[in-house]
């Protein structure tokens, strides 16, 4: 089986996270040594906290939090499962001020938008969009609107 990065960022202090393969590692740069590494089977999106210190990355059962410096589980969100097949496509988003999280995924004709509230885990809003795309956008506009497209 071949190697399949589905999520990167770098980070301050030279470093970096993948996703990708089952894995979600924290990469020591230049010199590409692994610090740390939690397995998330199904793991294929991610995105940070506003302060960096969480990853949070998308997976079969909803999304995960990981503590950047750790990678020590902080809690999941759950959701309808977020079903990872080889043709679909996640991204994930944190609002600004940190409170709420969304996540985009589906196969490349259709896309659902979740939306949590991140101070009690709950699931704000399930929408079915008719678009997909090979690159999915997902991003903040302040606190309470999301942009979200194809590249």
């Amino acid at each position: 089986a071949g190697s399949s990065i589905r999520y990167a960022v770098a980070l301050s202090a030279g470093r970096a996270i993948t996703v990708g393969n089952g894995r979600v590692t924290l990469w020591q740069l230049p010199e590409a040594q692994g610090v740390w590494t939690a397995s998330l089977p199904d793991a294929s999106g991610g995105g940070l906290s506003p302060d960096g210190k969480v990853l949070f990355v998308a997976h079969a059962g909803g999304v995960r939090a990981l503590d950047i410096d750790t990678g020590a589980a902080l809690g999941d969100l759950q959701a309808d499962p977020i079903k990872h097949r080889g043709d679909e496509r996640v991204a994930v988003a944190v609002s600004g001020d940190g409170k709420r999280l969304a996540a985009l995924s589906g196969p490349p004709t259709s896309l659902v938008l979740r939306v949590w509230e991140l101070s009690d885990g709950s699931l704000l809003s399930r929408l079915n969009l008719p678009f997909g795309g090979d690159r999915l956008t997902l991003r903040f506009l302040g606190s309470r609107f999301l942009l979200a497209g194809e590249q």
